[in-house]
């Protein structure tokens, strides 16, 4: 295994599986995800639309992290 494929299957997993559970909960507002103790003080403080919306959005930041990843603007991970 090299180095540079255990850097990217981190990032698949510090990334792009949490970006994309959050965005499936925020568009199919799962009842499992919004009923659970953690979530009762965003839904006190944001209803539960603003709470689905704020879990979108946080699942796209997610997802773009990762695109940031593999686009690699400064040229840090070298082939």
């Amino acid at each position: 295994m090299t180095a540079r494929l255990l850097i990217e299957l981190s990032v698949v997993g510090m990334f792009v599986l949490p970006g994309l559970l959050a965005l499936w909960v925020g568009i199919a507002d799962r009842e499992w995800f919004f009923s659970s103790p953690q979530a009762q003080i965003w839904l006190r403080a944001l209803g539960r639309k603003g709470s689905r919306i704020a879990t979108i959005i946080i699942g796209l930041l997610l997802l773009a992290c990762s695109l940031l990843f593999y686009i690699d603007p400064l040229h840090v991970m070298k082939s």
